[in-house]
């Protein structure tokens, strides 16, 4: 039995295939165009953090500053940029912009290990001995969590151990040093 198609069924039929043809080649294209766009967003992020880090050397500070925001700005979760304004603003004398700064790169990343010896250097620069030592004392918890994120972190405990040191907590100290040289 021959069966014969009808010409419209056997034209819809052959635009369903062309329909499906053409979507998987526009979804293909998305997918090519997300993997290309993240690619340059990484080295434009890169490039313009050894721009800004050139910046810092030659201790143009505003310079460097503006070269961090605008990635900062575009990148709101880019850690490393975020520290690294923490760091310019902190030579910059602006102690609480780098506070600010230090402590949104530990809310997105609490095991980014620069941060933690960042935040304590901020707290130790710290202008009034009394706000001085209420920023020294809630270093604490902020230490203590980076410790429980990365606790092999020798960077992280290296960082404790000066903390407890100078808040006259020797036994913890003695207790992370020892961690930390059996992790070295």
């Amino acid at each position: 039995m021959n069966k014969t198609i009808h010409p419209l069924v056997a034209y819809f039929k052959s635009r369903q295939i062309w329909w499906a043809v053409g979507a998987l080649i526009i979804i293909g294209a998305l997918v090519v165009f997300m993997f290309w766009r993240a690619g340059n967003s990484q080295d434009w992020i890169g490039s313009t953090i050894k721009q800004a880090e050139q910046f810092y050397l030659e201790n143009r500070l505003a310079d460097a500053q503006a070269k961090y925001q605008l990635i900062v700005d575009r990148y709101p979760n880019e850690v490393k940029a975020l520290n690294a304004l923490g760091n310019t603003l902190r030579e910059q004398g602006n102690l609480r912009g780098a506070e600010e700064k230090y402590l949104k790169v530990i809310d997105i990343d609490p095991g980014y290990e620069p941060v933690y010896r960042n935040l304590l250097a901020v707290y130790q620069m710290w202008d009034k001995a009394d706000e001085q030592t209420a920023r020294i004392a809630s270093f604490a918890p902020i230490m203590e969590r980076g410790l429980s994120y990365r606790p092999q972190s020798v960077q992280i405990i290296a960082t404790a151990v000066d903390y407890y040191r100078q808040v006259g907590n020797d036994a913890k100290a003695a207790e992370l040093k020892r961690q930390m040289d059996q992790i070295k």
